[in-house]
């Protein structure tokens, strides 16, 4: 059994079938003219991707669809409960959901990206700010500059 939980706290149970993962190496590769040989660079690791074909089936399938999907828009990282590598802080990065209306009736498929989040690095979240609070701010500046 798989489970997202979100953000938010909410958790999903994710029926699948099959497991994935992925990585790779950051490199850079100097060819230069007239040789046979190159100069490799190692940049570190590629992030480390799950990507999952999941879906829910039953009397309410949707409902529950419908709530997955909000939860995979909302901020910050969540987490794959996963039956082969453990719990693993993840953030969807990409995410569709296929529903058959005659052949498959009562299922509801997603195919999800996931993309482990290093626990060592916090998570940084966007912050628009507003007018009021960019005038604030530039008013208390103001005011210790002139102190």
């Amino acid at each position: 059994i798989a489970a997202y939980r979100a953000p938010s706290g909410a958790t999903f149970t994710l029926q699948f079938d099959d497991l994935e993962r992925s990585g790779g190496k950051n490199s850079a590769i100097h060819e230069f003219p007239q040789q046979d040989s190159a100069a490799v660079q190692d940049l570190g690791n590629e992030v480390e991707k799950f990507p999952m074909a999941a879906y829910f089936t039953g009397a309410n399938n949707d409902k529950q669809a419908d709530a997955f999907w909000g939860a995979l828009s909302e901020r910050g990282p969540g987490t794959l409960q996963h039956p082969r590598w453990g719990d693993i802080a993840v953030l969807p990065v990409s995410w569709g959901q296929t529903e058959k209306l005659v052949d498959g009736r009562g299922r509801a498929d997603f195919k999800i990206e996931f993309v482990r989040v290093p626990d060592t690095v916090p998570f940084s979240v966007t912050v628009v700010s507003t007018f009021a609070t960019v005038a604030s701010d530039v008013e208390a500046a103001t005011d210790a500059a002139a102190t």
